[in-house]
């Protein structure tokens, strides 16, 4: 498919094209390959043609395309257009293809979760065998919204509520950069429109079995409905606020730890922790977390009664088991973390 060409979509297309490439100054290096995520879909390809269409940019593009394979010869037809326009742009693309067989297997949650994961994996890959430092996608504010949204209905809490990040590390010398995340949907169309680039329309995105299309075709459209369009950037604020808020309860927990960290390795934390015990609550709970994503250990299983048994281990001597083989164990005004 491709867009329709609509004169009044000009400025769109400029101010996004001036978005794209502030947004890549600010979160990646300013050289080495550029791993572009490619699912032939009209956000990717508007991120494609925005990046391809900046002479200094263009040569270090190489797109990738995950065939998930749900969709039979649909999916196999996806790679190919993708295929059929990253030759025309004289862009390098590698293709990885799995089977819905290998990622009913894998699943240890959702099908859509176990697609996302083989995904990033795969990005991840290809980054660094070309000695890539960043892998672009095409993540925009709607997106973001439903992220939001998501998250608030599984209570992830204030992190949950910051949505996703414009930059974040995807492995200690790979990143993960949005640099659409400010554009909404619409902008995107308009400037598809102004600049006729094709792309295809996946049937997945109408699946409501599927949750993210859920939030988008009927929970959106409710709120806008109740609260009119201004919903979106409601959301938009709220997403900015709470990462404000993560961050300084970052920086306080920082402080925190590298005042009281006596000693750490990757399997093994001893903390001091008579002076946290006057520390409040909740930055006491977030500072736990905070150590967790330090040291990289598995937080899929750690719901908010684990972190508040925890916290209450620093208060009180005892001993604790906790999720990801990690046995906690407070006693003598120290906190001995050990990962087994």
């Amino acid at each position: 498919m491709t867009a329709d060409t609509n004169p009044q979509n000009s400025n769109t297309s400029q101010r996004l094209r001036a978005v794209c490439r502030q947004q890549l100054q600010n979160l990646v290096p300013p050289d080495g390959p550029l791993i572009v995520a490619v699912s032939g879909g009209i956000d990717s390809m508007v991120l494609l043609y925005l990046l391809q269409m900046q002479p200094d940019l263009r040569p270090r593009l190489h797109a990738a395309h995950m065939n998930h394979g749900l969709r039979g010869e649909a999916s196999a037809a996806d790679a190919a257009f993708v295929s059929s326009c990253c030759e025309k742009l004289s862009i390098p693309l590698t293709i990885e293809q799995t089977t819905a067989a290998e990622l009913h297997d894998s699943s240890r949650g959702s099908l859509e979760e176990s697609a996302r994961n083989a995904r990033y994996e795969f990005l991840l890959r290809l980054a660094e065998e070309l000695s890539a430092a960043a892998v672009l996608t095409a993540h925009h504010a709607d997106d973001q919204c439903e992220t939001v949204l998501h998250n608030l209905l599984r209570g992830t809490g204030l992190s949950g509520l910051q949505g996703m990040q414009a930059v974040r590390p995807l492995s200690d010398s790979v990143m993960l950069a949005r640099p659409l995340l400010q554009a909404t949907r619409a902008e995107l169309t308009a400037c598809a429109a102004d600049e006729q680039i094709p792309y295809i329309n996946d049937s997945s995105n109408q699946d409501l079995s599927f949750q993210r299309n859920r939030l988008r075709h009927q929970l959106m459209p409710l709120l806008q409905e109740i609260s009119g369009p201004a919903v979106t950037q409601s959301l938009l604020r709220l997403s900015a606020q709470a990462g404000d808020a993560v961050g300084f309860l970052n920086q306080q927990a920082d402080d925190l730890l590298q005042k009281h960290l006596l000693q750490c390795t990757p399997d093994c934390v001893r903390l001091r922790i008579q002076p946290l015990q006057q520390t409040n609550p909740f930055l006491l709970r977030h500072t736990c977390v905070r150590l967790w994503q330090q040291q990289n250990w598995p937080r899929q299983r750690m719901t908010a009664a684990h972190w508040q048994r925890l916290a209450d281990l620093i208060c009180a001597p005892g001993s604790l088991s906790l999720p990801g083989g990690i046995q906690a164990e407070s006693a003598r005004g120290l906190l001995l973390l050990v990962r087994h």
